[in-house]
């Protein structure tokens, strides 16, 4: 699936009869296809922020980045992943959860840390689960919804499935979330 059949399955979902065929303004001129391509990053980006999805967890050594005036309170900045949208947790070398203040792309933190968990923010639609799939497709028909001047029923009936859709997708997400045994689970331990 590619983000412009996401984007006609979200106007079908709030009753738009015409599809778009590019984001591209000279291939397609409509008023969808501009709208399209303005809430489509945002909310594929809003639904990944919402959960640390399984399929787009990252786990990675911290990059110490020296000579950073640090903030009061904190001894160590590490490099913030440029792909990174929601970090989970960051772990010292013993894999204990160590606090961390993200601030205007670094990390800091008020002890030294060995890595860091995040989602990250993945373009390609074949990298996301079903269930993800259909929650952001369901919260752009929301985004869409509002932007195209659809009626109060169509806005009501679209926020209630982004909310089921967003609801569905995490808890089949937690359950079916692939660790492999042993391993310790930074985002459980973060939360503790």
């Amino acid at each position: 699936m590619t983000a412009i059949d996401i984007c006609n399955a979200a106007l079908q979902d709030i009753g738009h009869d015409r599809p778009i065929t590019a984001f591209d303004a000279a291939t397609d001129p409509s008023a969808e296809a501009r709208r399209c391509a303005v809430q489509y990053p945002r909310a594929r980006r809003a639904v990944f922020i919402t959960h640390p999805w399984s399929c787009l967890l990252v786990t990675e050594a911290t990059i110490l980045l020296p000579d950073i005036t640090l903030p009061p309170g904190h001894e160590a900045a590490f490099a913030d992943p440029s792909d990174a949208l929601l970090v989970v947790s960051v772990v010292d070398s013993a894999g204990a959860p160590v606090p961390f203040s993200r601030i205007g792309g670094i990390l800091y933190a008020p002890a030294a840390a060995a890595q860091l968990t995040y989602t990250r923010d993945a373009e390609d639609p074949d990298q996301w689960s079903p269930l993800l799939l259909e929650a952001i497709i369901a919260d752009l028909a929301l985004r869409l919804a509002r932007v195209m001047g659809a009626s109060p029923q169509i806005i009501d009936y679209a926020s209630d499935a982004a909310r089921s859709a967003i609801s569905r997708a995490k808890f089949a997400d937690a359950r079916t979330s692939t660790r492999t045994t042993g391993t310790p689970n930074p985002y459980l331990a973060a939360r503790s």
